[in-house]
C-alpha cells in the first residue's frame, strides 16, 4: 500500500502530466525495451524490476511529460550501452519519444533560480515545470526542496509498499 501522501498527490494530478526525471524515463524506457537491462545495465544498477513495475504502472495513468534537458540526459545515460544493444535501443527511444509532451524551458528562464544553482540545470528546470505538473523523481534531496516549497513530488519510496515492522 502506498503512503497517504502519494495517494493524495496521484488523486489530484490524475488529469494531468506526469514527470519523470531522468534515470526514472531510462528506467522506464530501457526496461520496456528489454525487462533484462534493468539487472545488467549499470544505468539502472541502483533499480529493481519492482520499481521498474511501480514506473511503468504510473506512466500508464498519465500522460508523460519532458523537457530538452531531461532527454539530453536520457541520450547521455544511454550511450554507455554496450554498442550491440545501443542502435535498437536508441530505435526504441526515438519511438517513444513521439508520445511524450515535450515542455520548453529556457535555460535563461531558470538560471536566476535557487535550484540552478543548487541542482543544475536539468533539475532546475523540473523545479519549473512541477508547478504544473506532477514530478517524480528518485533524487531525494531535491524532492525533500521542492516539498518544502510546496510542490507536488514523489519518489520511488512513496511508491513502494512498506516492509512490515512486526518483531520476532
Amino acid at each position: 500500500m502506498i503512503n497517504s501522501y502519494a495517494q493524495a498527490v496521484l488523486a489530484e494530478f490524475r488529469s494531468k502530466y506526469l514527470l519523470l526525471d531522468s534515470n526514472l524515463l531510462v528506467l522506464l524506457l530501457l526496461g520496456s525495451f528489454d525487462i533484462r537491462m534493468i539487472a545488467s545495465f549499470k544505468r539502472l544498477s541502483d533499480f529493481s524490476r519492482s520499481d521498474f513495475q511501480l514506473v511503468r504502472d504510473l506512466s500508464l495513468s498519465f500522460k508523460i511529460a519532458t523537457s530538452a534537458h531531461v532527454l539530453t540526459e536520457v541520450s547521455n545515460l544511454a550511450k554507455d550501452l554496450p554498442q550491440y544493444q545501443r542502435q535498437n535501443a536508441f530505435s526504441y527511444i526515438a519511438s517513444r519519444i513521439v508520445y511524450l509532451k515535450e515542455n520548453v524551458v529556457s535555460a535563461i528562464e531558470v538560471a536566476p533560480d535557487t535550484e540552478f544553482s543548487s541542482f543544475g540545470i536539468t533539475d532546475a528546470v523540473l523545479a519549473n515545470l512541477c508547478s504544473s505538473h506532477l514530478l517524480m523523481t528518485n533524487d531525494r534531496r531535491l524532492a525533500a526542496h521542492l516539498r518544502v516549497k510546496r510542490q507536488s513530488v514523489l519518489t520511488l519510496d512513496d511508491l513502494r509498499p512498506k516492509k512490515s515492522g512486526r518483531l520476532h
